[in-house]
């Protein structure tokens, strides 16, 4: 069986990375790139994702946090992480207030991203969507 995950981040190089090192570190696993909070929603309307991985600051009028709320309108058991590179920690409590399930400030390394993906894929991830600083930083 296939996972599908979506990773939204205004930044190529970003998705680039993302897209490259999801599909080589974890087995199984198609992952879909949107540029936008708006494309990451057209995107969402036409099939469902088993984790989504999220910019919070991204150009136009859905950013991270206002994807995560339409997410969890939809669906709201789909483990999503928020990365930034403007972290604080009242973005840290808005986003776990959304129901984000991990938050990780930029730069952080790959394999700490696999890890964090292959744990809520597995299932593994904490009740009631507590969101768990990761800032691990290269």
């Amino acid at each position: 069986m296939t996972t599908r995950v979506l990773v939204v981040d205004d930044e190529e190089k970003i998705t680039y990375l993302l897209q490259q090192g999801l599909q080589v570190g974890l087995p199984d696993c198609s992952v879909d790139v949107a540029r936008s909070g708006q494309e990451a929603l057209r995107s969402l309307a036409g099939r469902s994702h088993d984790l989504i991985i999220t910019d919070f600051h991204m150009p136009g009028t859905v950013d991270g946090l206002a994807l995560v709320e339409a997410v969890r309108n939809w669906d709201a058991e789909v483990p999503v992480i928020l990365m930034t590179g403007y972290g604080s920690e009242a973005l840290r409590a808005k986003a776990k207030r959304f129901g984000v399930n991990h938050y990780l400030e930029k730069p952080f390394d790959l394999d700490h991203l696999l890890t964090i993906a292959g744990e809520l894929l597995a299932g593994r991830r904490k009740v009631n969507g507590s969101c768990d600083s990761a800032s691990s930083r290269r």
